[in-house]
């Protein structure tokens, strides 16, 4: 067993106690007192606030404890940290080979690997390096962070069409160099964040990468993660979407993904951009970006544009009836269609564009067409 363990640098927060009280009992080690043998069934209980301090809030344990004087205990062989509501429910369990435990300011740091879980283990964390303080309630991962999410703490989302249950709704799974929580139920997780989503069926199906993600994890009260909000740098890679915008937010309740400030989509060898989604070989942009997952649709919202090449037309063109001359041209990839709207939407066989429609058809950089309406459906 190693003596060599450092102190990890960071603080998160976690649901422990506030103002943690040793309970000494023939088996636990407190205060200054030194020994110079390992102590094996270490335990030290630490109860709620009042009025319900004669119930536990945190259970520490280690097979084997040393003390090393001036409040430090060494822990060894297998140690386990508790969290308990008032009800006496569990919540967290945290797992570790060895820690040091200060019995005067309340903290368990290790430089070695955690796990973390949930009671029902839907939520679990791994990752090496960690400091947790009793005080603050907080807890902190300081490396190599890897978390898997249940779908049954993602939840079903309210908007799906069909009874039946969404296949993309699986597991999630993030990476990230370091993560932290806070007595409120934030988690964050921060550095070359990577989160995977997967159907059930056909494994991965959404990839998205940013700086900063932020969840309201699951808790006593409600069992599910409730939001994701994720900052800086964002890239989707959603069944051959690409996008990238400055902030993507997922509500599980729903299932929609919003992608928003300067939001731009491609599919293919198209691209696009604005509030919202994209097609084979198309590109767009946009204000917001909506992705749909659970009835299969795209969502493009404030100064909608998308443009697509016009490989498929005859000689007239789509405008065909339009009084532009009629040019040939061997090279149809200089033809493209671009469509501006307030919004647009766009579903596995149709595409709706409304408030303010305007097409144009484009051979090159000339306009050989134009035409305007308040609405517009591609079939």
């Amino acid at each position: 067993m190693s003596r060599r363990l450092g102190t990890c640098g960071w603080m998160l927060l976690l649901t422990f106690g506030i103002g943690m009280r040793p309970q000494a009992s023939a088996q636990s080690l407190g205060g200054n007192v030194r020994i110079d043998k390992p102590v094996k069934g270490f335990k030290v209980a630490e109860p709620h606030p009042a009025p319900n301090e004669t119930r536990t809030k945190t259970l520490l344990e280690g097979g084997q404890a040393l003390s090393l004087g001036h409040s430090m205990t060494l822990l060894s062989d297998g140690v386990t940290l508790r969290t308990f509501s008032v009800t006496n429910t569990p919540q967290i369990v945290v797992k570790c080979q060895e820690c040091f435990y200060n019995s005067t300011n309340h903290e368990v740091n290790s430089a070695g690997p955690i796990h973390m879980q949930t009671a029902d283990g839907k939520f679990q964390m791994q990752g090496t390096g960690f400091l947790w303080q009793q005080t603050n309630s907080s807890l902190i991962i300081s490396n190599n962070v890897h978390t898997l999410i249940q779908n049954a703490s993602l939840g079903q989302p309210t908007n799906v069409m069909t009874a039946t249950p969404d296949p993309d709704n699986g597991p999630v799974s993030i990476e990230s160099a370091q993560f932290s929580y806070d007595g409120s139920g934030r988690g964050v997780w921060r550095g070359h964040v990577r989160a995977v989503g997967t159907n059930v069926v056909s494994g991965t199906n959404l990839v998205f990468t940013s700086e900063v993600l932020t969840a309201i994890i699951p808790s006593e009260e409600k069992r599910q993660v409730r939001s994701l909000l994720a900052q800086s740098n964002v890239v989707v890679d959603y069944r051959g979407l690409h996008a990238t915008g400055a902030q993507l937010t997922y509500s599980p309740d729903t299932g929609l993904i919003h992608i928003t400030n300067k939001a731009r989509w491609k599919a293919g060898k198209r691209d696009g951009s604005d509030d919202g989604l994209a097609m084979d070989r198309t590109y767009g942009s946009g204000d917001e970006l909506v992705l749909d997952r659970s009835n299969r649709v795209f969502y493009v919202n404030g100064h909608a544009f998308i443009s697509f090449p016009e490989q498929t037309m005859e000689e007239g063109g789509f405008l065909s009836y339009s009084n532009a001359a009629v040019v040939k041209s061997t090279n149809s990839l200089n033809r493209s269609i671009e469509i501006m709207s307030g919004n647009y939407e766009i579903h596995t066989n149709w595409a709706g564009f409304r408030d303010g429609v305007r097409l144009d058809e484009r051979l090159g950089t000339a306009i050989r067409g134009k035409m305007t309406s308040r609405t517009m459906v591609v079939l």
